[in-house]
């Protein structure tokens, strides 16, 4: 993998951070954390790890970071976190 930043829809990895990801993941899907504007700098992604294994984060686009990961997952269990609802996937009700 080149060290090209990925682009996670409005956010973008730093391209020192993906030269590094390159080495020992290889990105395989993200998707927004919730469907809350107030929440369009998370996303959930999942990576495939050189060991053949899998893992998902959390990434926070404005501290420019991953948190909350899982690792030596199957590809079923991390689709499955990564489908899993994180708090809300609908869009707040206001009056």
């Amino acid at each position: 993998m080149s060290a090209t930043p990925l682009t996670l829809a409005a956010a973008t990895l730093p391209a020192a951070f993906v030269a590094n990801f390159g080495d020992r993941f290889e990105l395989i899907g993200f998707r927004p954390m919730t469907a809350v504007a107030a929440d369009s700098y998370l996303f959930v992604v999942i990576a495939r790890r050189a060991d053949g294994t899998f893992a998902k984060w959390t990434y926070n686009a404005t501290a420019g970071g991953f948190g909350s990961g899982h690792y030596d997952l199957e590809l079923r269990r991390a689709l499955e976190l990564m489908i899993e609802p994180t708090y809300s996937l609908r869009p707040a009700v206001t009056s």
